[in-house]
């Protein structure tokens, strides 16, 4: 299991081939994946766990074979089927809270059961579960225990202690290293003349840059006195979070060959992160346009400028708005409906439903730079004026969608006989429509703010499918299954996705398994409609 970044959709991956290998069912259908966009690390496709509903949940099954031929190319790494009570009466409730010895880490949640009726009595069941839970923000400074304490001494090898940053809002400017020059590069050997650092900050929170402060001794930093900015103040061991979750289902028998089935769920997840200040450099920063790349900013105070300590040069400023709001919020939101029929005739076992699943995902960003308040700071505008100008800081806001509308019929049946039993196979199809929208905040499209990334996609396809299934008892200790599935995507030809598989059971306790199948690995939605998403690589 694992959760994408800062975001809150938490995935499963089998056999190391990530989310997008490993197809998550609800009693034996699919979710829609998640509202988002990642091409990195294989997330290009994502389940998103927290729409299941936990206390409805019976038991899992796990089919780690690779399974495209019966289930499609999302299930090359296996299947994870999510299974919920069935036929249940009665009711449960129950209350949660838990802390480290701390005192930290707590959570609390309370769920509840209710069920009634017996299909084969009365002829229905019908339940309903509910779940709700909070946990509270644990600051990184907060978290003592000693893999913790290990992490620190980890990092400080390679970056700045916990709490330690150089960037403050007392500034420091480099002076450019030739006129025109957009190099504000500085060194050790440049710096008596083209480094000035402001201090006027309260004693407190100067420092003197040292290897036991995580500076290196080939920084400008090294030896020279400086503001620090605590980065410990913002920086999370856990964020601030609240979960949601109802679910209900219900049995209807409407003969004694025939039932119709129904289930209806909402699940949400809301997540606040906190973060530190943002800041400026004195390298040029990339923006984004919904359709590419937008103008570049730089940091370049003129000869004059009102901050620029530098008479005769231009220079660049390393600064941190300590007053800019800052932080994230997620929430996601999961809707799924669905009605269907089951039954048998003629010795076929048959069921037929549809259903229609759809996932909301809502990010915000605060404390963002507007670029066009941004540029005041390169034709005079002083850093003092810039920082208090309220159109400076921005929140973005943006509203994504994905959802599934599938039907699908499928059907076994036993017939003939092998010396190790009856023959089983079993059939099925469907089709489904594939929608994802994902909007980005009008002024982020627009390129106006500083240094974020965009994701833009509108697309929908319908995909088509069918297998064929047959287990074949050869003998009483022998039996294989041969399996095939057509998938048809648009702009793609058909494709065939055959599995052999056999099991030899030496004895009681000893078993022989082989299997040769193929695999089908279709583009996710998000790859081959129109738009794209755009990243930062460090």
């Amino acid at each position: 299991l694992g959760a994408m970044g800062a975001a809150i959709a938490w995935q499963a991956s089998l056999r190391g081939l990530s989310s997008t290998s490993t197809l998550v069912l609800l009693n034996g259908r699919r979710m829609t994946p998640a509202a988002y966009a990642d091409p990195n690390n294989g997330n290009s496709t994502l389940y998103d766990l927290n729409a299941i509903p936990l206390a409805a949940l019976e038991r899992v099954e796990i089919l780690k074979d690779g399974a495209s031929a019966v289930y499609g190319s999302d299930a090359i790494g296996g299947v994870i089927n999510f299974i919920t009570k069935t036929n249940y009466q009665g009711g449960e409730i129950g209350a949660r809270a838990s802390a480290n010895d701390d005192g930290k880490f707590a959570r609390k949640g309370a769920n509840f059961f209710f069920g009634k009726g017996d299909i084969d009595e009365d002829g229905y069941n019908v339940f309903i579960t509910g779940d709700i839970s909070e946990r509270d923000r644990v600051l990184r400074a907060d978290v003592t225990d000693i893999e913790f304490e290990t992490a620190k001494i980890l990092a400080n090898r390679y970056v700045t202690p916990y709490g330690i940053s150089t960037v403050s809002a007392y500034p420091a400017f480099l002076r450019e290293s030739a006129p025109g020059s957009k190099n504000f590069a500085v060194t050790r050997a440049n710096m008596a003349d083209r480094f000035v650092l402001r201090t006027n900050c309260d004693p407190s929170r100067q420092l003197t840059g040292s290897a036991a402060l995580g500076i290196a001794a080939t920084s400008v930093f090294f030896g020279r006195t400086f503001c620090n900015y605590d980065t410990n103040a913002a920086l999370e061991g856990i964020s601030d979070g609240r979960d949601g979750s109802v679910m209900t289902r219900g049995v209807l028998k409407l003969g004694q060959k025939t039932r119709a089935f129904a289930e209806a769920a909402y699940a949400r997840t809301e997540r606040q992160y906190t973060a530190t200040p943002i800041t400026i450099g004195s390298g040029v920063v990339n923006n984004f346009t919904s359709g590419g790349v937008g103008n570049p900013f730089q940091a370049i105070l003129e000869v004059g400028h009102p901050d620029n300590p530098f008479p005769n040069a231009r220079s660049s400023v390393q600064y941190r708005f300590e007053n800019a709001p800052s932080g994230t919020e997620v929430t996601n939101e999961n809707t799924r409906l669905l009605a269907g029929l089951q039954g048998s005739a003629y010795n076929w076992e048959w069921e037929t439903a549809v259903l229609y699943n759809q996932a909301d995902k809502v990010d915000s960003y605060r404390g963002r730079l507007y670029l066009p308040t941004l540029r005041k700071l390169n034709t005079g505008t002083s850093l003092a004026a810039l920082s208090t100008d309220p159109t400076l800081f921005r929140s973005t806001l943006s509203d994504d969608m994905a959802s599934i509308l599938q039907l699908d019929v499928k059907a076994n049946t036993t017939m003939g006989k092998l010396p190790g039993g009856a023959v089983g196979v079993a059939v099925g199809a469907e089709v489904r429509r594939e929608k994802i929208k994902m909007n980005p905040d009008a002024e982020l499209a627009a390129g106006n703010i500083y240094g974020l990334a965009n994701t833009v996609i509108d697309g929908e396809r319908d995909v088509k499918s069918a297998f064929v299934e047959v287990r074949t008892p050869f003998l009483k200790n022998f039996e294989m299954d041969f399996a095939g599935r057509v998938d048809k995507y648009p702009g793609i030809k058909s494709n065939f996705v055959p599995k052999v598989g056999a099991k030899w059971t030496v004895t009681d306790s000893l078993a022989v398994r082989g299997t040769y199948a193929k695999g089908f690995r279709a583009p996710a939605l998000s790859q081959v409609t129109p738009g794209g998403a755009q990243f930062f690589l460090s």
